[in-house]
């Protein structure tokens, strides 16, 4: 059975798999937008393609601190 922190940490693996070849990718630009997404141009280490993957945050985990 998988818990949400592997689930995390596949979903991040596929955003950087290639769409085409699966294949390994690198990020060459990154850009923020105003409402805190942030778009990734990215190249495939294998078959060069080019693509794009959006980023947003879709919580804010709070941690409290002892004094």
């Amino acid at each position: 059975m998988m818990d949400e922190f592997s689930v995390a940490l596949n979903t991040e693996r596929a955003a950087r798999m290639c769409p085409v070849c699966g294949g390994e990718s690198v990020v060459f630009r990154s850009i923020e937008k105003r409402d805190g997404t942030i778009t990734r141009k990215r190249i495939c280490r294998l078959c060069e393609t080019k693509f794009e993957t959006t980023e947003k945050f879709s919580r804010v985990l709070y941690i409290a601190r002892q004094k």
